[in-house]
């Protein structure tokens, strides 16, 4: 039987033009967001997974980028960020996240490499 691709989902949170990263626990920075379990909607794995890592509720907006195939070098089946906003609660690192951070634009392109930038620069072109 062939192998599942990941599907992942995550959330884009800005702040006075500001990102929102984490990094986790093998020093990787992302966007909030993760895996989709086995039967679960990328969109709601999202919400699950911001919640699970920085203790908040999102409301989640308008896909910005994605489906992509890749996701840090591994094949991706689906990989997709929406735009978010915090609902309940104020963000702080929970579980597999040390450090959560908000940077600029320019800050969290310099982190984010496991994304693409033509993608990523398009994406915070409307911040």
């Amino acid at each position: 039987m062939p192998k599942r691709r990941l599907r992942r989902g995550y959330a884009l949170i800005t702040r006075k033009g500001k990102v929102l990263i984490v990094r986790n626990r093998r020093g990787r920075w992302t966007l909030p967001g993760g895996r989709a379990r086995p039967d679960e909607k990328v969109r709601k794995a999202a919400v699950r997974e911001v919640r699970e890592e920085l203790g908040v509720k999102v409301r989640l907006k308008a896909r910005v980028s994605g489906p992509h195939v890749r996701h840090h070098a591994r094949p991706c089946g689906k990989c997709v960020v929406f735009r978010a906003k915090i609902d309940k609660g104020k963000p702080a690192p929970h579980r597999e996240i040390v450090e959560m951070a908000w940077v600029t634009p320019d800050k969290a392109l310099q982190r984010l490499r496991a994304y693409r930038r033509k993608e990523l620069r398009r994406i915070f072109s409307q911040i």
